[in-house]
């Protein structure tokens, strides 16, 4: 939903990567996956990845977020502050009212 889009190059050593958006202001994208545990309750997950955030202004804004939850669907688009009934892990790296 919304600006997100996968690349084959620009991650890192040129290797694929998921853009959630582009260096252009007011932008904002989600990537949302199907249910891997096909509607079961989810008891633990591990997750690792790499993260640039940059390459547009001096002080880069707003962050990103990690939800997990069973409300969110394929056009659901939220920011830094997640979305979801579920878990959210919010990197709110600008200084803005945002919760």
């Amino acid at each position: 939903a919304g600006g997100a889009y996968l690349e084959l190059t620009g991650g890192v050593g040129d290797s694929g990567c998921l853009k959630l958006t582009k260096n252009i202001n007011s932008q904002q994208g989600s990537f949302i996956l199907d249910d891997l545990d096909g509607g079961n309750p989810i008891y633990g997950f591990d997750v690792t990845f790499k993260v640039r955030i940059g390459g547009g202004t001096a002080t880069p804004a707003d962050g990103f977020s990690l939800s997990v939850g069973p409300s969110l669907s394929d056009t659901s688009n939220f920011g830094e502050g997640g979305a979801g009934g579920g878990l959210v892990f919010g990197w709110d790296i600008y200084n803005n009212p945002d919760t």
